[in-house]
């Protein structure tokens, strides 16, 4: 079945090489947030000048796959360069016996993470064919940008959430809660406005021979709110409280499920199966792993900014839906839908006092007084 695609898979695997040398975790570790970003930017740059340089056309395809593999591997290497500010490379007292247990845990975990997060893609290639793969990666890759801004919030979280899990438990309880009401008030206005314009999103990036795949981002959005959550819930949780074993069943379950799933679905619906194997194998596995950790968690829903963040939601919607049915060209939708979704939002929540905008707009002072 591959035997046509070996070019590309050559092309995508180089991350694969260049994987065993990612230590972002060592930046989020030291919370170097800024350096992150001014990384991140610049090898977004240096790649999107790339592609348009030497993708000019559909038979460039792995041409644009290798210079978004060597994209990845850039930031794995300006880490290690990076790295040399703090850290002096030999291999002296490593004591790997006292470390291999917990990385093997966190690599099996990975391995699972890993088929469970490619094998609606694989499957789909077999079922259904390659215009179904087309639409489901593409779909995809706007839902992974905007989840990719969520769960950045999360990641800021884990250095503190493992200090205070050995040092001041109540505060750790309190900064869970506050994430929840955090990503609350982000997730669900993200989630309404990619529903929203979804069939535009589509038009401007990937043209009208992919409309089809305005249903498929619709199905994909309530994603944004799940895995949002599981990565503090689940992620970040898991790993500052050392509970990293917890999550390998969890991905076990996800990963049997998505297949089963997949082969019935996929068949029927195309990748709009593959969109539901994957949220409903998602949500299991997330509620799976709430379950097994609900000693440790006790998480607090907070009832007001439930409230607060789902009226101002709907107003947003309504608003969007409004501006919208005036305009006709999909680029003025995308532009005037985000712009008015996005003031309307903030305005109401400043109106009625939002506590998660106030303590957001108060750090974002405090930064640029700085």
């Amino acid at each position: 079945i591959f035997n046509d695609d070996v070019s590309l898979l050559l092309a995508c695997g180089i991350q694969l090489l260049f994987n065993y040398i990612n230590i972002d975790w060592f930046y989020r570790g030291r919370e170097e947030y800024v350096y992150i970003v001014i990384r991140s930017i610049m090898i977004k740059i240096a790649s999107i000048i790339a592609i348009l340089l030497f993708v000019r056309d559909k038979d460039d395809y792995i041409v644009y796959a290798l210079v978004s593999s060597l994209a990845v591997c850039g930031n794995y290497v300006f880490n290690i360069l990076h790295a040399r500010k703090y850290v002096k490379f030999d291999f002296k007292g490593l004591h790997l016996k006292k470390h291999m247990t917990p990385v093997m845990v966190l690599a099996l975990i990975t391995l699972l993470s890993t088929i469970y997060n490619k094998v609606d893609v694989t499957m789909l290639g077999i079922l259904a064919g390659d215009a179904a793969v087309g639409l489901y990666s593409n779909s995809y890759k706007i839902i992974e940008m905007t989840l990719t801004a969520l769960t950045s919030i999360s990641a800021v979280f884990l250095p503190r959430l493992s200090y205070y899990y050995k040092n001041d438990r109540l505060n750790f309880f309190r900064l869970i809660n506050k994430g929840i009401d955090i990503l609350l008030f982000l997730a669900l206005p993200a989630t309404a406005g990619v529903f929203l314009l979804a069939p535009d999103v589509v038009l401007v990036l990937f043209g009208e021979s992919f409309l089809d795949a305005g249903l498929t981002i619709r199905l994909f959005a309530p994603m944004l709110i799940i895995r949002s959550f599981a990565d503090l819930i689940c992620y970040q949780v898991s790993i500052s409280t050392e509970n990293e074993k917890k999550r390998l069943p969890t991905f076990l379950v996800a990963a049997i499920l998505n297949v089963i799933m997949n082969y019935t679905l996929i068949p029927k619906y195309l990748q709009n199966g593959a969109v539901i194997a994957s949220i409903v194998s998602e949500l299991v596995a997330d509620v799976i792993f709430v379950i097994s950790m609900r000693k440790l968690l006790k998480l607090k829903i907070n009832l007001k900014n439930m409230i607060d963040s789902l009226s101002s939601t709907a107003i947003m919607i309504l608003t969007i839906y409004i501006i919208t049915l005036f305009i006709d060209n999909s680029i003025l939708k995308l532009i005037f839908g985000v712009f008015s979704g996005l003031m309307v939002y903030i305005l109401f929540n400043y109106m009625i006092k939002n506590k998660t905008l106030l303590l957001m707009l108060d750090r974002i002072s405090n930064k640029i007084k700085r």
